[in-house]
């Protein structure tokens, strides 16, 4: 598999950029590259879920799937879904690893 091209921030800003880049995910042969999409599609979520909770259409510019998705679901309650979703992050470590030492 040839190595792709680093991740740059997408700015999805509106429902026709966001079903085209979508579109790309379900159109999507490569397990990899699915994996890798369907990351970046939950972290846009998940960013949307946090100015939900907090009430906000703006955040401060933050990293890290890991904190996003804690913030995201920061309560006892949601301790299964964070657990998820660290094992998902841990896959997409793993492709963008394999990914990152082959040509």
């Amino acid at each position: 598999m040839a190595k792709q091209k680093p991740f740059e921030r997408r700015d999805i800003q509106t429902d026709e950029e966001y079903r085209s880049f979508d579109d790309r995910f379900r159109g999507s042969e490569v397990l990899e590259y699915t994996l890798l999409l369907g990351h970046v599609l939950l972290e846009d979520q998940l960013r949307g879920l946090i100015c939900a909770r907090l009430g906000s259409d703006a955040l401060p510019e933050f990293k890290g799937f890991a904190l996003i998705a804690e913030l995201a679901f920061a309560g006892s309650e949601y301790d299964e879904v964070r657990g998820k979703l660290a094992a998902l992050n841990e896959a997409r470590n793993q492709v963008g690893h394999k990914l990152h030492r082959t040509n």
